[in-house]
C-alpha cells in the first residue's frame, strides 16, 4: 500500500528550536505510513534546512536594512486589518505544491498564522484539516501577555490589545470549528479546546530519544543551567531561585567556588539577569550567555546538575497549561529539574508522574532541592536523576509520532 502524504503548513521555524515538534513528527512519521512536505514562512536573517522531508520556505518579508522595517510595518497593518498575510500563503502555497496530491492537512501552529489558510485549503481542494496549536492566547489569561507580542510602532493601548486578541480568537475558532481535529500540547488545552471542536485530543511536546540520551558527565562546578527564552519577567521570574541560593552560600551549605549559574538566553535579556544576579550577590557564578546551536544542547545538559524552568503561577485567570519543550529535553538525559515556581497544574503534575525533580512552591522547597542536588555532586561529579521510565517513555518524539498517525489516519478515512 502506498503512503499516505501529508501538507504541513507551520508557522516559520526560528531559533533557538528551530520546531521540534514538527521536525520530529517528519522524522519518525514516515514508519507509520505517511510522508510529509512542509510549507512555511522563511524569516529573514534565519538560515533553517532539513534532509528530513521536502520543505518549502516562502519569503514574507523581502526588502533589506530600513526597507525591511518600512515592508513589516505596512504588512502587519494590512495583516490586522484584512487577514493580508493568509491570503498571501494561500497564494504562494498553490504555486508550490499540488494540492490534490495529499491525503490531508496538517497546520501546526503558535497562536494563529497559518490557519486561515489551512482552512482555505481544506476547504477549496476538499482534504481534511487537523490543527495543531502549540500555544493560544487564552493559556496567558488576562496577564497582558499577547499584549508585548503587538507591533509596538503603532502605539497599541491595552484597549487595541484586547480588541486584536479577540480578532484573532474568533479567527482561530472558524477555523477549529470546520477541522476534522484538533491537537494541543496539555491537558488544560485540549479540555478548553473541546468547546470549540469536540474532537480535540492531547500530543504533548517531548524529547528526541537519539539526541537527548542520558549520560553522566563528570563536571568540575555544581552548575545550574537554564536555556531558552525568557521573554518577560514577569512569567519567568527567577527572584526564587536568587533568594535560594544566596542563602545557601551565606549559610555555608554550598560553596560559591564550586557553584556556576549559566544562562542561554536571548541577546535583549542578558542586562536584566545580570543585575538580579548582582543585586542577589549572585554575580561572581553566573555566566550569561547567547543562544547556542542545537547540536551543542545535549552536551550542556550532560555537564548539567540541575536544570532550571522558570514558570508563572497558574490562577484562576492565568496562565494555564505552558508546558516548555525544554522540561522534555531535561528529562530526556534524566537530569534533576527545578522548577521556579510550580504552575500547580499541569507542568506540576507530570513532573511528579515522571519523578523529574523539584516544583518549588516556596524558598525553603528550593533550598532543600539543591542541598539534596548538591550533595549529590559532590558525591559523584555528578547528578542523575531516578525518572520512572514507563513514564518518560510516554514523551519520546517517536511515541509521539504513532499518535500523531494515528489521529492522521482517522481523519484520512472520514
Amino acid at each position: 500500500m502506498p503512503d499516505k502524504r501529508v501538507l504541513i503548513l507551520c508557522d516559520p521555524f526560528a531559533p533557538p528550536l528551530y520546531s521540534p515538534r514538527i521536525m520530529c513528527m517528519c522524522g519518525n512519521i514516515g514508519r507509520y505510513g505517511w510522508t510529509p512536505v512542509i510549507v512555511t514562512e522563511r524569516l529573514p536573517h534565519v538560515s533553517f534546512s532539513t534532509s528530513v522531508c521536502r520543505m518549502v520556505q516562502l519569503p514574507y518579508i523581502r526588502s533589506r536594512g530600513v526597507l525591511s522595517q518600512v515592508e513589516w510595518g505596512v504588512k502587519t497593518l494590512l495583516d490586522i486589518l484584512f487577514g493580508y498575510k493568509e491570503r498571501w500563503f494561500v497564494r504562494r502555497v498553490v504555486r508550490s505544491v499540488d494540492i490534490r496530491e495529499f491525503d490531508l492537512i496538517f497546520c501546526s501552529t503558535c497562536m494563529t498564522f497559518p490557519l486561515g489558510a489551512a482552512r482555505r485549503l481544506s476547504r477549496r481542494y476538499g482534504v481534511p484539516l487537523v490543527a495543531d496549536l502549540r500555544d493560544i492566547i487564552e493559556q496567558y489569561g488576562t496577564t497582558g501577555y499577547m499584549a508585548h507580542r503587538l507591533p509596538r510602532m503603532f502605539g497599541l493601548g491595552e484597549y487595541i490589545a484586547g480588541l486584536y486578541e479577540r480578532m484573532n480568537i474568533r479567527r482561530r475558532d472558524r477555523v477549529l470549528r470546520t477541522a476534522s481535529a484538533v491537537i494541543s500540547v496539555s491537558p488544560w488545552h485540549r479540555d478548553f479546546l473541546k468547546s470549540v471542536n469536540g474532537n480535540s485530543h492531547l500530543i504533548y511536546n517531548g524529547y528526541d530519544e537519539k539526541t537527548y540520551i542520558p549520560q553522566d558527565t563528570v563536571s568540575g562546578k555544581f552548575e545550574i543551567v537554564y536555556t531558552g527564552r525568557i521573554i518577560d519577567i514577569e512569567f519567568r521570574d527567577p527572584t526564587m531561585l536568587f533568594e535560594a541560593l544566596a542563602q545557601l552560600v551565606r549559610d555555608g551549605a554550598i560553596s560559591e567556588d564550586d557553584l556556576q549559574v549559566s544562562w542561554y538566553i536571548e541577546d535583549k535579556m542578558h542586562g536584566r539577569i545580570e543585575r538580579m544576579s548582582a543585586e542577589a550577590g549572585m554575580a561572581g557564578c553566573t555566566r550569561v550567555n547567547s543562544f547556542v546551536s542545537r547540536d551543542r544542547m545535549p552536551g550542556i545538559l550532560h555537564r548539567a546538575s540541575v536544570v532550571l524552568l522558570l514558570t508563572g503561577e497558574t490562577k484562576d485567570k492565568g496562565p494555564h497549561g505552558i508546558m516548555t519543550t525544554k522540561f522534555f529535553e531535561a528529562l530526556g538525559v534524566e537530569k534533576p529539574i527545578l522548577c521556579v515556581r510550580s504552575d500547580g497544574e499541569c507542568l506540576a503534575s507530570v513532573m511528579h508522574a515522571t519523578n523529574a525533580g523539584m516544583a518549588a512552591t516556596s524558598v525553603d522547597d528550593v533550598k532543600r532541592f539543591l542541598t539534596e542536588k548538591y550533595a549529590e555532586w559532590k558525591r559523584a561529579g555528578f547528578t542523575r536523576q531516578n525518572v520512572v521510565p514507563e513514564e518518560k517513555a510516554k514523551f519520546s518524539r517517536l511515541y509521539q509520532a504513532r499518535q500523531f498517525a494515528e489521529v492522521f489516519d482517522r481523519c484520512a478515512a472520514t
